[in-house]
């Protein structure tokens, strides 16, 4: 069985990291091997640049190399040796996350950010990209952040190119409601996953 490259995408405050845990442990349940990565993090160097990111406001292209660095790492440590074994792999944010928060959110260049990510990465994509979307307002009410107005402008931004996204590479990237539930939103992301599972079966 070949390897399949998942990732669950969008703007903070939407669920990724929880509905990654419910789609991995559905996954080992049906008897799949599952690495569950985030971004940035990972791989021991990925975890200190996660850390050096959350201590000091970067500007945006030493910010942008520092994530580079971190998917680098993950990729040629992680990422590709699991798909080698025929695992699951299942990220907490790639790619698409520069282009959304770098470019969009901090205003730089997508055309140079899509040939730095293609670079760093040997050129690996994921195989399927879910983009679970959400309004701003709800987003940032389930942080605490819905007060603040300037958050608010930039994740309109990133949110904006999320769709965008998608709608450019619909083979690639799905949106998936976010409103409702845990166990909602789990079952809306499960059953696209089952129209794609002959994918990592070698279909």
């Amino acid at each position: 069985m070949r390897g399949f490259f998942l990732v669950l995408e969008g703007i903070d405050g939407v669920g990724k990291t929880t509905q990654a845990a419910l789609l991995a442990q559905r996954l080992r349940n049906r008897g799949y091997e599952v690495l569950e990565i985030r971004e940035p993090g990972g791989t021991p160097a990925g975890e200190a640049i996660r850390e050096l990111l959350r201590r000091y406001d970067l500007v945006p292209w030493a910010e942008t190399c520092l994530f580079l660095a971190s998917r680098a790492e993950l990729v040629q440590r992680s990422i590709r040796p699991a798909m080698e074994q025929g695992k699951i792999v299942l990220g907490d944010r790639f790619g698409l996350s520069t282009l959304a928060y770098q470019g969009a959110g901090r205003g730089l260049p997508r055309e140079q950010l899509e040939k730095l990510n293609s670079w760093v990465t040997g050129g690996l994509e994921p195989d399927l990209v879910l983009v679970i979307d959400l309004e701003v307002e709800e987003a940032l009410a389930r942080t605490g952040d819905d007060l603040d107005p300037d958050l608010r402008q930039n994740l309109t931004l990133v949110r904006q190119c999320y769709l965008e996204l998608a709608r450019q590479r619909p083979e690639r990237i799905r949106v998936v409601e976010g409103r409702g539930s845990v166990a909602e939103v789990n079952e809306r992301l499960w059953r696209l996953l089952k129209e794609v599972e002959a994918k990592w079966r070698g279909g």
